[in-house]
């Protein structure tokens, strides 16, 4: 199983969140593994995307591990508070 960590930066340039996951693969193409957050500036909220289940969900436990299976992507990215309502979001990692 293959592990990356990163921090995600906010457009202001001053909040921030470190997300992290896990994947591998199986012989269909499909990703399976973990994510989740470590860290998170005060008034950052963490999301995820699940490309094949078209579902984006929001992290609300800062350490906690959550899993994911028959994904082709997954994806993390970090907003402020009041997203989706403002559009102050980190890019995708």
């Amino acid at each position: 199983m293959t592990y990356r960590s990163t921090t995600l930066w906010l457009p202001d340039g001053k909040r921030t969140a470190t997300v992290w996951r896990t994947w591998y693969r199986n012989s269909d193409g499909r990703y399976h593994g973990h994510y989740g957050f470590t860290a998170a500036s005060h008034g950052v909220s963490v999301y995820v995307v699940l490309w094949t289940s078209d579902k984006t969900k929001y992290l609300p436990t800062e350490g906690k591990t959550y899993s994911y299976s028959d994904e082709s992507t997954v994806q993390l990215f970090a907003c402020d508070n009041s997203y989706p309502n403002d559009e102050d979001c980190s890019s995708t990692w």
